[in-house]
C-alpha cells in the first residue's frame, strides 16, 4: 500500500481488482502410460526413469510448485563417493546399513536398508549424470554415521529438484501442480487403472 501511494497510486482502486485467473501452461492428458504422485525426489526420479523407458508421465502435485520435502533437504548420504576416496575415507553399504539400522534402534527393515545402501552411490551418480546436479566439494559426517559420507549439492535440495524438473520438462513429463489426488483406481484384482483429482487451478 505504501508503495502504491508513494507512486501516486490510489490503493483503494488496486485493492478492488479482481486476481489474475490462474492457467496451465499445457493441458493436462487424459490418459498417460503412467501416473507419478507427488513431485518430490522419489516421484521426479519415477517419472524420469518411466520416460526414459519410452513410457508417457504424468506427475500430479498437490502444492502449487514442485520439490516436495526433497527441496528443504541438505545432504545426501552414499558410500564410496569420489570425495571419500579423495579424503581417504574407508566405507562400504554395509558400513551404512549398519550405521542406519543402529540409528533406527533398529526397527527398520534390513532388506530395504540394505536395497537403499547398495543403490545410494548410483543413484548419486544418475542425480549427476542424468539431470546434472552438481555437489560442494566437501564429505560431512552427520549424526548417526560412523564416518564421513554425507555430501551436500550445490543450492541444497531446491537446487537439485530445479533440476529434475528441468530435466523432466525437456524429456515430455508433464508435471501438474495444484492437483489432489483423492483415489486410486483398481480394478478388484487390485490392478491400478487410474486415478480421481481434483484440478484447483
Amino acid at each position: 500500500k505504501s508503495a502504491l501511494e508513494s507512486a501516486g497510486q490510489d490503493a483503494k482502486q488496486w485493492q478492488k481488482r479482481d486476481h489474475a485467473a490462474s492457467k496451465r501452461e499445457e493441458e493436462i492428458p487424459s490418459e498417460v502410460d503412467v501416473v507419478v504422485i507427488g513431485s518430490g525426489g522419489a516421484g521426479l526420479s519415477a517419472a524420469l526413469t518411466a520416460r526414459s523407458a519410452g513410457k508417457s508421465v504424468l506427475v500430479l502435485e498437490k502444492l502449487d510448485t514442485v520439490g516436495g520435502n526433497s527441496a528443504l533437504s541438505g545432504g545426501y548420504a552414499a558410500p564410496g563417493t569420489w570425495l571419500q576416496l579423495r579424503k581417504g575415507v574407508e566405507d562400504s553399504p554395509d558400513l551404512m546399513a549398519s550405521d542406519m539400522l543402529a540409528g533406527g534402534d533398529n526397527l527398520g527393515d534390513p532388506t530395504l536398508v540394505h536395497t537403499l545402501c547398495e543403490g545410494a552411490l548410483d543413484a548419486l551418480e544418475w542425480m549427476t549424470y542424468e539431470t546434472g546436479v552438481s555437489w560442494s566439494p566437501t564429505c560431512g559426517q552427520d549424526g548417526g554415521h560412523s564416518v564421513a559420507r554425507t555430501v551436500q549439492p550445490a543450492g541444497y535440495g531446491a537446487a537439485v529438484m530445479v533440476k529434475m524438473a528441468a530435466r523432466a520438462k525437456k524429456l515430455g513429463v508433464t508435471v501438474a501442480t495444484g492437483v489432489t489426488v483423492e483415489e486410486i483406481m483398481r480394478t478388484p484384482g487390485g490392478a491400478v487403472t487410474g486415478v480421481k483429482a481434483v484440478d484447483r487451478v
